[in-house]
């Protein structure tokens, strides 16, 4: 893959544990910063062979390695997030290319209604 390819900014978040004021902890996401990405979402043939196998594949996400990258993670750019599904990420054998199959979420948007 070429840098070319990676044309959306997209904000990588992490899991983290943080405490909950009752002794517990709750898990939130957290910002890792920008940067640039590749999405491909699947093909309507693969969509449907990853659904009859119980799986919520709706993409390819891509982006360039590097150590520290949270696990899983997820992927924001403005509406539209994407969170790693299934087993681990990829990474070639250069480790140059991080790539995660990746589902999209839905977003509860408020809509304020004057009256």
């Amino acid at each position: 893959m070429s840098a070319g390819r990676l044309r959306r900014v997209m904000t990588v978040e992490g899991r983290q544990r943080v405490p909950d004021g009752a002794g517990g902890y709750a898990v939130e996401w957290v910002e890792y910063g920008d940067r640039w990405v590749a999405y491909e979402p699947l093909s309507r043939p693969d969509r449907l062979k990853a659904m009859a196998e119980s799986l919520e594949v709706h993409g390819t996400a891509r982006l360039r390695y590097e150590p520290g990258l949270p696990r899983p993670i997820r992927l924001v750019d403005g509406d539209m997030v994407l969170e790693q599904v299934g087993g681990r990420a990829k990474l070639d054998d250069r480790r140059k290319w991080y790539e995660v199959d990746v589902r999209e979420q839905q977003v509860d948007i408020e809509i304020e209604v004057e009256s």
